[in-house]
């Protein structure tokens, strides 16, 4: 039962989370945990619970992949048994319709050929008769008779021969519909309608010819009645054709009938198939529960294992030392009980997180429907703003048009005023003249032009409609200064509410990084209660290859993870946090393409200022990278120098290349070689570039 060699696994979490195997073999009698602990003496205790507990997950793994196997390859055979169960019944449903459609055309077939039977027979009958009813002698009334009977009959034959002709026609379409190749029974019927219908051409074409035995002297009626006889013989041939294609079409339908046998063979031999395989599947079964079986026995013996390992929490409690215990496995269980301590504190400052994180969403939530107010507030200002806009453009517009008015109605009562001035001079000038010759003083008003009163007239207007627009002036900029106003307050209103909204968006973004480390710290914390936490210079632990303890709490951890996930991930379900996540998506793309942004410019600014672009070769995840450096006054495409990250990650390393080479044969190479110095090796190279692209005068 116990192997000769088996292996312990030693994980040490240090800095390289080196990985030992310390080996157990007949050959040496110290135990892996002696050799921890550096004692000299041999104990077989340890050796055989060691022992038992590899041999134990041997067994385990074992079994497991045997479980895996047996369970693939009973799938693989339900799902083969399915196929060929699908297939057989498939199978048995096209015979069966096969069946049917074969015996439905035999029987159609048979009574078929039996009614063309008769027929013939009946027309071999009716040529007989009129046959010897032509060697009788002829008389007028008899001949009449018989004309009428021939023709009767000859109606009633075409008749009979249309409804076979209709028969067989369908007899052909069902025959063509049931077989299963379509194209060979296409083309059979196709060949046979072909030659019928050469046949019927070859026959009507020919004319009527009398029969041999009747003599030359007959009267003309003895002639229609031969070519109605030559009539009822092409219409024989045309059935003996038919009862051709008819057989023809029956030996095709006992081909297929053939072919079904066959397939049913087939089936019979598929259902074979599957008998075996159901028989195959059922052995499998049985090993699977043998498997079963034995599964549960050697979890019985891991319950007893780990019932012996729980018994020693007693002494190790009370802190006594038992010498029936090794101290090993007192090592362990003080560990295990470490574990199980950092593990309840964990939990601790987890429900501490996670109240943390609950108040942070919260508080998050409220910010974001403050953020979802403040939003539709100014959204509502921002329309309020722009209706003020323009009525206000509307208000100056009207304004600005009275104001034209108003001008152009001054200059045209300026322009009036100097016309009535000039009218006036003229005025006084003429009754000047005339006052010497009128002897009454009330001349001058019967001599008044009337042109000058309609400019008196509309002067008037005109001064009126200059004080209507005077007062509409006044009204529109009474209206216009309460307008301005509040457009201002509106403005400072907007101004306010951004800036409360810019704030709280900040505080929003410094609570979610709040979340995003209190969610951290709930992962370190869950990534420490799986792993531990040691001083890795003074101690060190033996980690078990399968430790049944860890592994059970590693699956209570586990299932209490994904019920918090799913009560998070339900809590999270309504529309806010769907936006919170949204929005946080939003701000970490933002965030990556500013830093990508950045990024560029700072290496095109690091390009311009030191004339060296700098480029970071990838390698991985063990190693500290390149980085290729080249001049932008390099001669050559592949010039460049090659620098790595030294072993204590401070210090850069030049690599060798070929213009590495070349510089250290030339004084560019004793910044390195005597001073140490990178930045002046990096200068002088660029200056002597340019000293041999630039002349200097």
């Amino acid at each position: 039962m116990v192997s000769p060699t088996r292996s312990l696994t030693s994980e040490h979490d240090g800095a390289g989370r080196n990985n030992k195997r310390l080996r157990l073999s007949d050959s040496t009698s110290l135990t892996g945990y002696e050799r921890l602990s550096g004692d000299n003496n041999s104990t077989s205790l340890p050796a055989v619970e060691t022992a038992l507990r590899a041999e134990l997950e041997y067994e385990t793994n074992s079994r497991l992949f045997e479980r895996r196997k047996a369970e693939a390859t009973e799938t693989r055979l339900k799902r083969q048994l399915q196929v060929l169960q699908e297939d057989l019944d498939q199978t048995n449903q096209y015979v069966k319709e096969l069946e049917a459609k074969a015996e439905t055309d035999m029987d159609q077939a048979r009574r078929t050929r039996a009614e063309l039977m008769e027929k013939l027979r009946a027309a071999d009958k009716h040529i007989r008769k009129v046959e010897t009813g032509l060697q009788e002698p002829p008389h007028e009334q008899s001949w009449k008779l018989k004309c009428g009977l021939l023709e009767s009959k000859t109606e009633g034959l075409s008749r009979e021969n249309n409804q076979l002709r209709e028969l067989l026609s369908g007899v052909e379409q069902r025959a063509s519909h049931g077989s299963s190749h379509g194209t060979g029974e296409s083309t059979s019927s196709t060949n046979t309608a072909e030659e019928r219908g050469e046949q019927q051409e070859n026959l009507l074409s020919t004319p009527g010819k009398p029969i041999t035995g009747v003599s030359s002297n007959l009267s003309p009626a003895p002639l229609a009645i031969m070519t109605e006889l030559n009539g009822t013989r092409i219409k024989l041939a045309q059935a003996k054709t038919e009862n051709r294609q008819l057989s023809r079409q029956v030996k095709e339908l006992s081909r297929k009938a053939q072919l079904v046998t066959e397939q049913r063979e087939v089936a019979k031999r598929a259902q074979h198939r599957c008998e075996k395989l159901e028989l195959e599947v059922k052995s499998l079964c049985k090993d699977h529960d043998s498997h079963l079986a034995h599964k549960r026995q050697w979890a019985s013996f891991r319950r007893e294992i780990d019932q012996t390992f729980s018994d020693t929490n007693g002494p190790s409690n009370n802190n006594n030392t038992d010498n029936s215990h090794p101290p090993e496995i007192a090592t362990v269980l003080r560990h295990v009980k470490g574990l199980k301590q950092h593990v309840s504190r964990i939990k601790k400052e987890r429900t501490g997180l996670q109240g943390n994180l609950d108040s942070a969403n919260r508080h998050i939530s409220v910010l974001e429907q403050q953020a979802k107010d403040d939003g539709s507030a100014v959204q509502k200002y921002q329309i309020e703003i722009k209706e003020l806009r323009t009525k206000t453009e509307a208000s100056e517009d009207a304004l600005r048009r009275v104001q034209a008015q108003e001008v152009i109605v001054q200059r045209e009562a300026d322009n009036l005023r100097e016309l009535l001035k000039t009218y006036e001079q003229k005025e006084s000038q003429l009754s000047s003249m005339r006052g010497s010759e009128s002897k009454n003083p009330g001349d001058t008003e019967m001599h008044e032009s009337p042109t000058v009163k309609g400019l008196q007239v509309s002067l008037e207007s005109t001064r009126d409609q200059l004080k209507v627009l005077t007062e509409q002036h006044k009204t529109l900029t009474e209206e216009v200064e309460p307008l301005r106003k509040q457009l201002k307050d509106m403005e400072t209103e907007h101004e306010r509410v951004k800036n409360k909204f810019g704030l709280l968006r900040d505080a929003l973004m410094t609570e979610r990084a709040k979340a995003e480390r209190a969610e951290e710290r709930a992962h370190e914390a869950e990534r420490l209660a799986g792993k531990g936490s040691f001083n890795t210079d003074t101690t060190r632990v033996l980690h078990l290859g399968s430790n049944p303890l860890s592994q059970a709490i590693r699956e209570k951890y586990e299932a209490e993870i994904k019920i918090l996930q799913r009560s998070l991930a339900n809590s999270g379900s309504n529309q806010q946090s769907a936006d919170a996540a949204l929005d946080a998506e939003k701000s970490i793309a933002r965030l990556k393409e500013f830093f990508r942004e950045q990024s560029a410019k700072f290496r095109e600014a690091v390009y311009q200022i030191t004339g060296c672009k700098i480029e970071m070769i990838p390698e991985g995840p063990d190693e500290k990278g390149r980085f290729k450096v080249r001049s932008m006054y390099g001669e050559r495409e592949e010039d460049h120098l090659l620098f790595r990250w030294a072993g204590n990650s401070k210090t850069i390393d030049l690599m060798s290349s070929d213009q590495a080479e070349k510089l250290f044969k030339t004084d560019v190479g004793l910044y390195i070689t005597k001073f140490k110095s990178i930045p002046g090796f990096v200068s002088s190279l660029t200056l002597q570039l340019l000293e041999n692209q630039t002349m200097l005068g």
